[in-house]
């Protein structure tokens, strides 16, 4: 919901005509997802597919192997050399920017608007009050059986409940066992 209100809020500030959403391929940092890049990209799409403004990217896949904001930004510039790209990003990313592949000539390319977000004040171009939550809570929430309408489109949660994604190994077998009975 986090990446949804943000995407909504700048794009009604009229700031930027479309809000360009790009999940991630193959995290350069080797942190493994709990779910396929397929599974993923289709949660996107159900989670933005009111958002008239929003056009969910498959490029990282396109482009294979390991993801680098630098090198999806310079595939979109090759492609659209007539838009001019601006990077969002939340408050609590800021300090880690300068340590991403080529983060100069990064932010050359897609100078950055940056979101506030709770407990992350510094360097906010916009304030926003998101909801406190993130990424691994939602998933440690799900494989817990949590409430997560709060966190997660409806949209997105039946996706999840129906691939039977980010479940805890317990639960999945339980739900063979229930299923065999």
């Amino acid at each position: 919901m986090g990446h949804i209100l943000v995407a909504t809020y700048v794009a009604e500030r009229r700031e930027i005509e479309r809000i360009l959403v790009v999940p991630t391929y193959q995290h350069a940092l080797g942190k493994t997802a709990d779910a396929s890049y397929q599974d993923r990209l289709a949660m996107c799409s159900l989670a933005f597919a009111s958002n008239h403004r929003a056009i969910v990217s498959n490029i990282e896949a396109e482009l294979g192997g390991v993801s680098r904001t630098f090198d999806t930004l310079s595939a979109l510039c090759t492609r659209y050399p007539s838009i001019r790209w601006r990077l969002v990003v939340g408050a609590d990313l800021v300090s880690e920017i300068s340590r991403w592949h080529r983060s100069e000539e990064l932010l050359v390319k897609a100078p950055l608007l940056v979101v506030g977000r709770s407990g992350y004040s510094r360097e906010a171009t916009h304030t926003v009050q998101l909801p406190r939550i993130s990424s691994s809570e939602a998933r440690a929430a799900l494989q817990q059986g949590s409430k997560i309408s709060r966190i997660l489109p409806d949209s997105v949660i039946d996706y999840i409940r129906a691939h039977r994604l980010y479940e805890s190994k317990a639960s999945a077998l339980e739900g063979d066992i229930s299923e065999i009975e």
